[in-house]
């Protein structure tokens, strides 16, 4: 497979459809198809995938304005930066959030997208760090 985003070939293990939680194997996709594919070691969201023989590459998506700010209180300097660094890897994945600071209070800010809610937010930080337990949210 090819990324002609990137410009590098890509090896494709499994194919799955996904239900819910269930990842049901398939053979092969049709164009057009929503599908998972595990371990992509160059693909990043937003990247075409196409054949190599015919390259194409989608626009990129807009970006998306957050619908929802608050701050996130954390216990200890560690635990900032075990979260920061779950945030930001959750948005690689969906370039809608936004993590940033604010320059006056120094706190340090959640943006998020409207599909975004506040349990399935904690719940995709809780798999990425371990010492999401440490931190608490506040502000609205």
């Amino acid at each position: 497979m090819y990324n002609s985003t990137r410009d590098v070939k890509e090896r494709l293990g499994q194919i799955f459809h996904l239900d819910g939680k269930k990842q049901q194997p398939v053979a092969s996709a049709l164009p057009g198809e929503v599908i998972a594919v595990a371990k992509l070691k160059e693909t990043h969201t937003g990247d075409t995938l196409c054949d190599e023989k015919a390259p194409l590459v989608f626009p990129p998506l807009v970006d998306f304005a957050p619908v929802i700010s608050f701050a996130l209180g954390l216990k200890s300097r560690g635990d900032e930066e075990k979260i920061t660094t779950a945030l930001h890897r959750l948005g690689e994945e969906d370039p809608a959030l936004k993590v940033s600071r604010d320059p006056q209070t120094n706190e340090l800010w959640g943006n998020f997208p409207q599909t975004y809610s506040l349990v399935g937010l904690i719940a995709s930080a809780m798999r990425l760090s371990k010492s999401w337990e440490a931190a608490f949210w506040r502000g609205w």
